[in-house]
């Protein structure tokens, strides 16, 4: 009996007489290299001399043989093939890809302005959900079926060869230059749930759409005037879909097997967390069911959510590298009533998820909760911290900080998204001020993202987000169209760390080096105060009763990030800042542009350089 091993890129071999393993085959693409190829699916050729293996994370199969029990080959596919079966004949192969890269664009997606669509099926519609409808994200994601010959070995060969090309599995690796050395502390921003357009869009020298953008200077004068001061980064790309995914992505560059096929089932039509419980972020370990153990410390029992290698901290803790988190997988169930420092009782207090975590995380600092405040409650405790690095001259390499709030709400009575945006600008703001002022500021980098961009408006993909990179040595006044993405941000932290890649995403994908520089300049940042009231000032604006869609958005729950219909919310925030009568266009699904292989971009580096 044959069995894949999601995690580890294995197949066991077990004896189904004696119940025992015999074997253990290494399907990877690259032998011994980053885990990611997430091998789903199997079976055997009729004359059982082969084994044909569903890599879902590669789009590849895997030719095991059977009787050498190596690979002899891999098989492009489609996107994220999750089952093969043989026919009868053994001449042809049966390809199940769970994700289809065909979708394509979606123009009779939700709050479409055309008139020509056919109408829903009212038996398919829930009401206060919005992901019945066949062109919203979550909907999109089509399954596909495809029909392969069986190759001969020199088309094998040739097919092989494609796989690896496809995949960049031979790519150089982008040397980190030589003076960013300096770089000695990595401060990694995660927020919540904006694309790029709805910030960013009529900044005139970037790849943007103005009729997009929602949060201007006046409700965003810090990230807006960080991207003209700095790179502004146009082509940076969110690998996640939604939150349960998006913040795997973003803290270990992948999402397992386990969180891509769980997370359609949270966010389908019916309530969130009916049908079953929230456990990709902030569930503590013993809550969930164990699977393997972490790779380098077998004692430390991994969730079926994470990869075999854990986490950015536990690189960290694997190499010696210092770090620290704030509000990143950690709970937070009180809503910062009670003063900073009367946060430590068991009742309101951050819980750990993670043993690794330990003294590694500030206690009083909130996770996500948009009920406390990016400005008022979590950027004063990020600073208390700060202020102490600074006074004894000790802060982390990494520090890992959640700022949620750009995420917005909807509710009645809540807060606009405007505030709210206004609060998570200022915090940010103002955390760049105190770096820029500090003693730390020539030997550290400030990386800022967002965990997923949620389906939202972009005239290019909905997964195109923003990207910040704050620091003396990062370029300044330049448009950077360079393909990046989420792992891009991460394996970029790790090279400035000497931390070693996480899984096959992060290994082989594009360095932020051409937002670096191979100088510093050293001026100060001043934070700017929005002229939106932020959220957490008790003068912030807040949605009236009879606001738009007041009624739906008083049905979502703002207890957990994206526990909310994305499309439903997304036009409550283009309502209440468009006006009432407005449409939110439909949002892009089609586009991911300026993809340069890493070793095409190495060859260009050079060239420059």
């Amino acid at each position: 009996m044959y069995t894949a091993n999601a995690n580890s890129d294995t197949v066991s071999v077990i004896d189904s007489r004696t119940d025992r393993l015999v074997d253990t085959i290494d399907v990877a693409l690259v032998p011994r290299g980053p885990k990611g190829a997430n091998p789903v699916g199997l079976d055997v050729s009729p004359d059982g001399e082969r084994l044909y293996v569903s890599l879902a994370g590669e789009n590849a199969l895997a030719v095991v043989d059977l009787d050498r029990r190596d690979v002899r080959g891999f098989i492009p596919t489609s996107w994220y093939p999750s089952d093969v079966d043989v026919s009868p004949d053994g001449e042809r192969l049966v390809v199940l890809n769970t994700n289809n890269s065909g979708a394509g664009p979606n123009p009779c997606g939700a709050l479409t302005p055309r008139t020509d669509c056919p109408p829903k099926d009212p038996d398919r519609d829930v009401p206060g959900r919005d992901s019945t409808d066949p062109q919203y994200q979550g909907s999109m994601i089509k399954g596909s079926v495809q029909l392969l010959d069986v190759p001969d070995d020199d088309e094998l060969s040739e097919l092989t060869e494609d796989v690896e090309r496809n995949n960049q599995a031979r790519a150089r690796v982008q040397k980190k230059p030589r003076a960013l050395d300096a770089i000695k502390h990595v401060i990694y921003v995660i927020k919540e749930n904006r694309t790029y357009d709805q910030v960013f869009g009529d900044l005139p020298r970037g790849n943007g759409d103005p009729s997009l953008t929602l949060f201007g200077d006046e409700s965003a004068p810090n990230h807006r005037a960080l991207a003209r001061r700095f790179s502004l980064i146009d082509n940076f790309y969110a690998d996640a879909e939604v939150s349960a995914d998006g913040h795997n992505w973003s803290t270990q560059a992948n999402a397992t097997d386990y969180v891509d096929k769980a997370w359609p089932i949270n966010y389908s039509p019916r309530p969130r967390g009916s049908q079953r419980i929230y456990d990709f972020e902030n569930m503590p370990t013993l809550a969930q069911f164990p699977t393997e153990p972490l790779a380098d410390d077998p004692s430390v029992p991994r969730t079926a959510a994470a990869q075999t290698v854990g986490y950015l901290w536990d690189q960290a803790y694997a190499r010696g590298v210092s770090y620290r988190s704030y509000g990143e997988y950690t709970r937070f169930p009180g809503d910062c009533s009670q003063p900073a420092e009367a946060r430590n009782n068991e009742s309101d207090t951050t819980h750990l998820n993670d043993a690794r975590f330990g003294d590694h995380v500030d206690g009083r600092y909130p996770g996500y909760n948009t009920r406390c405040s990016d400005h008022a409650d979590r950027y004063p405790e990020w600073a208390r911290e700060f202020r102490e690095f600074e006074r004894t001259g000790d802060m982390p390499a990494l520090s890992i900080v959640r700022l949620p709030n750009d995420h917005a709400e909807g509710t009645p009575g809540r807060a606009t998204p405007t505030a709210y945006m206004a609060d998570n600008d200022l915090a940010l703001g103002r955390m760049v001020e105190d770096l820029s002022k500090s003693r730390f500021w020539r030997n550290t980098v400030m990386l800022v993202t967002e965990d997923d961009a949620q389906n939202g408006p972009d005239h290019v993909d909905a997964h195109r987000t923003i990207a910040l990179a704050i620091s003396p040595w990062t370029q300044r006044g330049r448009v950077d169209s360079t393909h990046y993405s989420t792992s891009s941000m991460i394996v970029t932290t790790e090279d400035l760390l000497g931390l070693a890649p996480m899984s096959v995403h992060d290994a082989r994908v594009s360095r932020m080096w051409r937002s670096f520089s191979n100088r510093p300049i050293m001026p100060r940042y001043e934070a700017r105060v929005p002229e939106v009231v932020p959220f957490g000032n008790p003068a912030a604006p807040v949605n009236a009763p009879d606001a738009p869609m007041a009624r739906e958005s008083s049905a979502m729950d703002f207890s957990r990030g994206d526990d909310q219909p994305e499309v439903l919310l997304n036009e409550a925030i283009w309502k209440s800042v468009r006006g009432r009568d407005s449409r939110m266009p439909r949002p892009r699904h089609d586009r991911i542009i300026g993809s340069t292989p890493n070793d095409e971009a190495q060859k260009e580096e050079e060239e420059e350089g």
